[in-house]
């Protein structure tokens, strides 16, 4: 499958954003990272995140410079804060999804993560990667190299419940209708 076609499947008319540019310089660089995508695509277990999640995140009441959550990914501002964008694009979803904290070896010396450190959210069995900007079956993650360390709830921290509380109120921001 050539890389265009793979960036289409995943993203779009997404497939140009900034954020994405990991994705293409592992795709173009690494071939056993490219096939293990293009079986992932192929066997349903890796693929775009749902244009439902890209709506909710953009009505999203964030102080952002500008525009909405999704120009975060436009600008390329999610390379290197999976933690941050986690943690946004975790506000989408309800209880129940988790932070993951751990490491992908694909990830080892790319922009910002030296030693392949890195945050996606799970829920419902699905990996959020907030880097690759692609949605994962768990159960496939490990030929991807996910190596979880640590799962933590954010709804039990009071200050993330707060901060989700008020990102997802429809009443604060009248523009972005829910």
């Amino acid at each position: 499958m050539h890389i265009e076609n793979i960036l289409e499947i995943l993203y779009g008319k997404r497939k140009d954003y900034k954020g994405t540019q990991i994705m293409k310089d592992l795709l173009v660089k690494n071939e056993n990272f490219r096939s293990m995508i293009v079986d992932g695509i192929k066997t349903g277990n890796i693929y775009g995140w749902p244009e439902e999640l890209w709506i909710e995140l953009d009505k999203q009441n964030l102080m952002l410079r500008k525009g909405n959550v999704s120009d975060i990914f436009k600008d390329g501002a999610n390379i290197g804060d999976c933690t941050g964008c986690s943690t946004i694009v975790s506000y989408s979803f309800p209880l129940g999804c988790l932070y993951v904290g751990g490491t992908v070896d694909y990830l080892i010396g790319t922009k910002n993560s030296v030693d392949g450190r890195h945050t996606w959210i799970e829920n419902k069995e699905i990996i959020y990667d907030t880097t690759f900007m692609i949605a994962i079956n768990e159960k496939y993650s490990e030929k991807l190299t996910y190596n979880p360390i640590y799962k933590t709830d954010p709804n039990k921290n009071k200050n993330y419940s707060a901060g989700k509380d008020f990102a997802i109120d429809p009443f604060i921001n009248d523009s972005k209708k829910r």
